[in-house]
């Protein structure tokens, strides 16, 4: 979402960036002329009255800030705000988009939040998914949806500094090999996994090291796994990073360990920036980037043991890795972001035109101009 507003605004569009929770957890950059607003509401519910009532409440907060900013066209993502910002907006006649950023059929929202999933699905302007897959779902799953597909952009900076993080792999790696995974230490990211694939080739092979960059929930099951493993002197944790793009310049070797995904901007990044990829084939995602043997490796999902087969694989043939790694570069073009904008761009105006033509046959939504 950061990329995309600041894309946007780049662009000249007036961009509002509102959130469910507050601002104070932010670590992306946003171009200053974006205005932020962080409704601070997040938190678990105790029970199904007090659910019911913060959701309401945050729908007020929702339908305040649209009354406020009065935009042209809304968009949400994430399902249960997708849920909230349809049901906001309705008073308005607002265009609203909504996305589903991860494989739907691998996250269980519960049968009250499915149930409120289809009825705002139906009534969004239009739902977009990040790959056919996840279309083809949304399509059986919510008759009456209107279903695109607008993958992710990647941008790659060359120009960064390494931050704190990124400097400590850096130099614990040097003259070492570095396989590079990063993600939100979660279950879904499979870093323990990982772990598993990795330890077999950390005791044959001591000229790598394996660096999992981010933070998240596992952090202490996963250091606790490394020493079961006795790979805690092999492997780094060094926390969250704005510079990871240096580091994947620097790695021979980038793998996505996920047990699903939407599609992994991780993934794209490593792979723009040419690093040679190693991915489970997950739902959902990596088929849609990664050719086997011409621009990456493609391991059954969750089989640590062809995971370990494929690194080490990598690791024995420096030629494959510079093949596969010019060759992903090249592929991921597409995914450009001036190529994705373009995609929203033309949504954007279609939806625009559509509540335009609403509103002079009296439904009414005032237009600002270029306002999103």
């Amino acid at each position: 979402m950061s990329l995309l507003a600041n894309g946007w605004a780049q662009r000249g569009i007036e961009v509002s960036l509102v959130t469910i929770g507050s601002t104070s957890s932010d670590v992306y950059d946003l171009n200053p002329a974006i205005t932020r607003i962080g409704l601070n509401l997040l938190g678990r519910s105790e029970n199904p009255v007090s659910a019911v009532l913060n959701n309401l409440r945050r729908i007020r907060r929702l339908r305040a800030a649209m009354r406020e900013l009065r935009p042209d066209v809304l968009v949400s993502f994430m399902t249960s705000t997708n849920t909230l910002s349809v049901i906001a907006a309705s008073p308005f006649k607002l265009p609203v988009v909504v996305s589903e950023r991860v494989w739907p059929e691998a996250v269980r929202v519960g049968r009250a939040w499915e149930y409120l999933r289809r009825y705002a699905y139906r009534r969004a302007t239009v739902v977009v998914a990040q790959t056919g897959r996840t279309a083809e779902w949304l399509r059986e799953r919510m008759p009456g949806a209107t279903v695109e597909v607008i993958a992710n952009p990647v941008d790659v900076e060359s120009s960064q500094s390494p931050d704190a993080a990124a400097q400590k792999v850096l130099a614990s790696c040097a003259g070492r090999n570095l396989v590079l995974a990063a993600g939100r230490l979660m279950e879904q990211k499979g870093f323990d996994l990982l772990l598993r694939a990795f330890a077999p080739l950390a005791r044959r092979r001591d000229d790598w090291r394996l660096a999992v960059f981010g933070e998240g929930p596992e952090w202490n099951a996963l250091h606790q796994l490394a020493r079961a493993l006795g790979i805690s002197d092999r492997v780094i944790f060094p926390g969250f990073s704005r510079t990871l793009r240096v580091v994947m310049r620097r790695a021979q070797l980038f793998v996505l360990s996920s047990r699903y995904e939407g599609i992994p901007n991780v993934l794209v990044e490593a792979m723009a920036s040419g690093a040679p990829c190693i991915s489970f084939d997950c739902p959902t995602g990596p088929a849609d980037l990664i050719l086997p043997e011409r621009n990456g490796l493609l391991v059954p999902a969750e089989d640590v043991m062809g995971l370990t087969s494929a690194m080490d694989r990598l690791m024995r043939d420096e030629e494959l890795r510079r093949r596969l790694a010019g060759a992903a570069a090249e592929s991921v073009s597409a995914f450009s972001m001036e190529n994705i904008l373009t995609h929203w761009d033309v949504l954007f105006a279609r939806t625009v035109k559509a509540a335009e033509a609403d509103k002079s046959r009296g439904v009414g939504l005032k237009s600002v101009e270029r306002r999103a």
